[in-house]
C-alpha cells in the first residue's frame, strides 16, 4: 500500500469517527424535565459547542497520526541505493 493510501485511509477512518461523536456530542445532551428547553438543546448551537471544545482535540489527533505515519512509511536510507 502506498503512503497516499494509507493516509487516504487515516483521514476517511479519522472523518467517520468525528462525525459519530459530533452525533453522539449533539444528540445526548438531555433537556431537563419540566422546564421548556431554550437553545441550549438545538442542534446547531450543540455542534457549535462541538466544533469550539472538542474538534480541535480530533484535528490535532489527526495531524500527530498522519505525522507518524509519514515517519514510519518513509523509505528507508538501503532502499534509495
Amino acid at each position: 500500500m502506498s503512503k497516499t493510501s494509507v493516509v487516504l485511509i487515516t483521514a476517511g477512518a479519522w472523518l467517520v469517527g468525528c462525525a459519530y461523536t459530533a452525533y453522539h456530542y449533539v444528540t445526548s445532551i438531555p433537556a431537563l424535565p419540566d422546564i421548556n428547553p431554550g437553545y441550549e438543546s438545538d442542534w446547531g448551537f450543540q455542534l457549535l459547542m462541538f466544533a469550539i471544545f472538542r474538534l480541535p482535540f480530533w484535528v490535532v489527533g489527526l495531524f500527530a497520526v498522519v505525522a507518524a505515519e509519514a515517519v514510519l512509511l518513509r523509505p528507508s536510507p538501503g532502499r534509495l541505493k
